[in-house]
């Protein structure tokens, strides 16, 4: 035990710590482009709820709350204001009901813009009362995307320091490893070069990814989510000049899915939702398209959520759509033009 504690790094990413998996061998090394403060506001419960103030309401997952408070500078919101100086106000799905909260919000006080965030996965347990409804969401064309600066995070974050003895990681490493459940999967990956760790021949993912779960994928009432997602559209633009945005985070299963071995034939979320008549921006192709380029830590390899060039590229793709929602395309910039 005492040999172990002494061996072992501490927990720094969920998929490690659920699949008790050292983070000695799948902790990233590179150290992470991050901001010294947050730029973007969290609605916390008691506090402030948004009132005009912001450019945008942004509700979304865990992957719009990275940067409060868990050492991780480096949410996307960030490069978002950074790039555009647009202000943005996030809510986390999970707490706050979108819906109700759209209901409720006066007309006077609706945002300029509207985004909805939610992970594959999670966005595919979603489900409206009905399956028939007329899809009004848009085509987005972001293929002119350009990459935020890097320069705009001007710190770094690192994983942090192992102490003498670590021995809640130790005690946890064990209780994870006598499970007969584990929640992770590991799968070989073609090619070196894509993350920081040690074992970067090897991919750790959720089981619960909409690609790696075939019955999370036959379930799916995929024309469902589709008319709840259209609700969710006519609420937030029902009341004004309010553009909504639908961006979904594809799931690491996904944005890798063209490195793995064993690879998935399977449709994932987005290609299923394209069928059913919603617009969804491309982030699956262009996670994708990064993941060929070679782009190391584009997620994190003891992580299902994204490192800081992830969250970069994500606010590239956001920032370009939000500029396409607008009929005149010159009216968001990036700091610089």
């Amino acid at each position: 035990m005492l040999s172990l504690a002494a061996w072992l790094e501490p927990f720094e990413g969920d998929l490690t710590r659920v699949g008790g998996k050292a983070e000695n061998f799948f902790g990233w090394n590179r150290p992470q482009a991050s901001f010294p403060r947050n730029l973007t506001r969290y609605y916390t419960e008691g506090g402030r709820h948004y009132d005009g103030s912001e450019d945008i309401v942004l509700f979304g997952d865990s992957f719009s709350q990275m940067g409060l408070g868990d050492g991780r500078g480096f949410g996307w919101q960030n490069y978002l204001t950074a790039a555009t100086s647009l202000d943005v106000f996030t809510y986390n799905v999970g707490v706050t009901d979108i819906r109700e909260w759209l209901r409720r919000q006066p007309a006077d006080q609706m945002p300029k813009y509207f985004i909805f965030q939610r992970i594959e996965r999670r966005l595919s347990e979603t489900k409206a009362d009905t399956a028939a409804c007329q899809i009004g969401l848009r085509d987005i064309d972001v293929s002119a995307m350009r990459l935020i600066d890097s320069a705009t995070a001007s710190s770094t974050s690192v994983r942090p320091p192992r102490r003498p003895l670590e021995l809640q990681t130790a005690v946890h490493w064990l209780k994870a490893n006598l499970r007969k459940n584990d929640e992770t999967v590991l799968l070989d990956l073609i090619g070196p070069g894509l993350f920081s760790n040690v074992r970067s021949d090897k991919i750790l993912v959720y089981k619960n990814d909409f690609l790696a779960d075939e019955e999370r994928r036959r379930n799916a009432d995929v024309s469902r989510l589709a008319c709840y997602l259209e609700e969710i559209r006519e609420l937030a633009e029902s009341k004004g000049g309010t553009k909504f945005l639908l961006a979904v985070a594809p799931d690491k299963s996904t944005a890798y899915r063209n490195v793995t071995v064993p690879t998935t034939s399977g449709k994932d979320l987005f290609a299923l939702l394209r069928e059913q008549g919603v617009r969804v921006v491309s982030f699956d192709k262009i996670f994708q398209a990064n993941v060929a380029e070679g782009v190391e830590d584009l997620y994190l390899p003891n992580d299902t959520h994204w490192g800081s060039e992830g969250s970069r590229l994500f606010a590239s793709v956001v920032v370009e759509a939000l500029r396409a929602l607008e009929s005149d395309g010159d009216a968001i910039t990036q700091n610089g033009e």
